[in-house]
């Protein structure tokens, strides 16, 4: 069997091997099963993919604990004022300790500040921060 790619995984040299034994050598039932086994593969990655995308969704629970930290650690304020993403995801995982609540990974908490928190993201800004923001005094 011709090499096709020298970086391909002993696991997946494995399963071809396999196929091409177990069909006798007959090209198109190898290719078929190679082709069904790749679909399958390709679903499993899908589904994977999918759930972890709905993790980084966050719960209801995630969204009520940094709704809450926004409400007693920020307020809104003009413009000029920003909190740099950064900075306020520390202070997020502070007040986690602090109040014992757990923490929530760096995607999650950003995913849920955008999709259900009105703050203004500057993406043009280096770093990035958010405006209208600020620290309560």
């Amino acid at each position: 069997m011709p090499v096709i790619n020298a970086n391909i995984s002993d696991e997946a040299y494995t399963i071809l091997k396999e196929i091409t034994e177990q069909t006798d050598g007959n090209k198109s039932k190898a290719l078929t099963k190679i082709i069904l086994a790749f679909k399958e593969c390709m679903e499993n990655h899908q589904q994977t993919a999918s759930e972890e995308h709905e993790e980084d969704q966050g719960s209801t629970e995630d969204i009520e604990q940094i709704k809450k930290f926004l409400q007693d650690q920020t307020e809104e304020a003009p413009e000029r004022y920003q909190i740099t993403k950064g900075e306020l995801y520390q202070k997020f995982l502070e007040y986690c300790k602090k109040s014992s609540h757990p923490e929530i990974p760096k995607p999650t908490f950003y995913s849920i500040i955008k999709r259900n928190i009105k703050i203004q993201d500057n993406d043009n800004a280096r770093p990035r921060v958010y405006k209208g923001i600020k620290w309560k005094e």
